[in-house]
């Protein structure tokens, strides 16, 4: 990426990003950052803002260190191009159901660092619609629990990244289904994960449960994961380790 493709307004004080923008004049835009300003909503940045010219769906948006406090589905509209959105260190509290609905090529969002304390069944239904490689970072918040259906059954999930919230219980039906091959949940509350969906998980490389209350681990947990190249269980409440607990974990590189 060259600095032709890439516009930069870092603080800067800005508000709103009126329609036309960033138009048909800046036709191999790749890269915005509006890091650091003062836009209170994504709703801040007008739908017609890109313009109405067909894209290549590889548009980075960054969005860090605003005042953004929601994100809902009107707030999203006409942002359809973006591939990568960053909203790292906001103020977001609240995301609608279906907000991401319409983000059908949305491969990467950081949401970590906010004040986020929930997140409804359907709030990620239809990221990234047209992806098979998504990473979904929601570390550094308030979560307590991750409830049934918040990582749906249609979402290919690539990376989940749960790090350094409350969460202390993870439903069943939650995160199953879902294509992972990282999935970080370390520096959490977690007691039992007995309810993970570790028959899902059966393609998983990384596995990160270090920083929990975590009290026993089975050998049907590992069965089957015949990909596993990281599992960090450090700073548990584990008494006793089984000595069979961890065979056929032939791709085990640390642990």
């Amino acid at each position: 990426m060259t600095f032709s493709d890439t516009r930069i307004f870092m603080k800067a004080t800005i508000e709103i990003v009126k329609n036309g923008t960033f138009a048909s004049r800046l036709p191999n835009l790749r890269l915005i950052d509006l890091s650091g300003n003062c836009l209170s909503s994504l709703a801040s940045i007008e739908s017609g803002w890109y313009g109405n010219k067909a894209v290549s769906h590889t548009l980075i948006l960054i969005l860090n260190d605003n005042k953004i406090r929601n994100i809902t589905k009107y707030s999203t509209k006409g942002k359809g191009m973006l591939n990568s959105l960053g909203l790292k260190r906001n103020l977001i509290s609240f995301i609608e159901e279906g907000a991401f609905e319409e983000l059908h090529w949305l491969e990467h969002v950081d949401l970590s660092n906010n004040l986020i304390a929930n997140l409804e069944p359907n709030t990620f239904v239809g990221i990234g619609k047209e992806i098979f490689n998504i990473m979904i970072d929601v570390s550094s918040n308030r979560l307590t629990c991750i409830k049934r259906g918040v990582f749906a059954q249609d979402l290919y999930i690539n990376s989940l990244i749960l790090f350094n919230n409350s969460i202390e219980a993870i439903e069943e039906g939650s995160i199953n289904s879902i294509h992972l091959d990282t999935l970080d949940i370390r520096n959490n509350m977690l007691k039992d994960i007995s309810i993970l969906p570790w028959g899902s998980l059966d393609d998983i490389f990384y596995l990160y449960l270090g920083n929990n209350s975590i009290q026993n681990l089975t050998v049907k947990m590992f069965e089957g994961k015949k990909n596993l190249r990281i599992l960090d269980i450090g700073y548990n409440e584990l008494g006793i380790i089984r000595k069979d607990l961890f065979t056929g974990l032939k791709t085990m590189l640390f642990l």
